[in-house]
């Protein structure tokens, strides 16, 4: 498959999936109005690293899932699982405000970013089931070293997503104000590609 169209839709998914408020672009938000947008790049920055490394792991894992003959065939099913509860979490965490914590004036940003990013640990069944999804349909297909392409550009969605937020922190604040209609976005569309999951499971079952 095409390495460039590979990229493009990690990065795509990537930077759309990392647009409802949470800890991490809620935490370069504040960097951004406090006036510290490279304290927040660097934050964002070693949020999308520890990115880098969940979603290689996740994607070799289904790599190998997706070889295992025994695995196949129920992995429609498993997907569709995993996208179900992800979405009606994410539609009942719709109210909820992430936690706006005070920003240090130091640079200690990175490590800050590097220790939150790593307790980010949702990353993993998020992007096991998109990727099985993408998979499924044919929109991507990942093989060996192929998956660091894929990967590279979720990291660079994610990066790219933390440094609108930061310069364009004003704006996002709206985003974070109206946070209970923007956070149902990814929870229909997730709910939706994992009915649609189990549709095509049990037609083939």
């Amino acid at each position: 498959m095409n390495l460039l169209w590979l990229f493009v839709v990690g990065f795509v998914c990537s930077y759309l999936g990392s647009i409802p408020p949470g800890v991490i672009n809620v935490s370069v938000l504040q960097y951004g109005l406090h006036g510290h947008r490279s304290l927040g790049l660097r934050f964002g920055l070693a949020a999308s690293l520890v990115e880098f490394v969940y979603a290689a792991a996740t994607v070799r894992f289904h790599i190998f899932l997706t070889e295992n003959t025994s695995f196949t065939e129920d992995f429609e099913l498993v997907s569709g699982i995993v996208l179900t509860i992800l979405g009606v979490a994410s539609l009942l965490s719709s109210n909820k405000a992430p936690s706006e914590k005070a920003v240090e004036e130091s640079p200690r940003a990175f490590r800050k970013g590097l220790v939150i990013g790593v307790t980010n640990i949702m990353v993993i069944p998020f992007w096991l089931a998109v990727t099985a999804y993408l998979q499924s349909r044919s929109i991507v297909i990942i093989k060996g070293s192929d998956l660091f392409i894929y990967v590279a550009g979720i990291s660079a969605g994610t990066f790219a997503l933390m440094a609108s937020v930061a310069y364009l922190s004003n704006r996002f604040q709206k985003v974070v104000e109206n946070r209970k209609t923007v956070n149902k976005i990814p929870g229909i569309v997730l709910l939706t590609m994992g009915l649609y999951s189990f549709y095509n499971w049990f037609m083939m079952s």
